[in-house]
């Protein structure tokens, strides 16, 4: 009776842990879809990865993933057509070339 009791309890730990992490990838997927608020500034060798859903050209950000990130009004003009797809941003130390940006789909 105590190898049925002990095996269930097994059973039940792993379905609990499955459910846990199911709940944690839900809890992701949804923090995905609410929008910061605040603008994000990048740092040195910071890179922002995700949809570009938004450009706004009058405060110079890119709404990727989540953020808001503020971005030179140059590179808003080179994203425009890559609203949409999944994109990746990095500030660099460059003083000439600050951001790259690179089309992930």
């Amino acid at each position: 009776m105590t190898g049925q009791s002990g095996n269930g309890m097994i059973a039940l730990k792993n379905q609990l842990g499955m459910n846990a992490h199911q709940n944690f990838e839900s809890l992701i997927e949804a923090t995905h879809k609410i929008p910061c608020k605040r603008i994000l500034a990048l740092s040195d060798f910071e890179e922002a990865v995700g949809v570009l859903h938004d450009l706004d050209n009058d405060i110079s950000t890119a709404v990727i993933g989540p953020c808001n990130i503020r971005v030179p009004s140059e590179l808003i003009v080179a994203l425009e057509p890559y609203i949409g797809k999944r994109v990746a941003i990095l500030r660099t130390d460059d003083q000439l070339r600050p951001y790259r940006w690179r089309l992930l789909d």
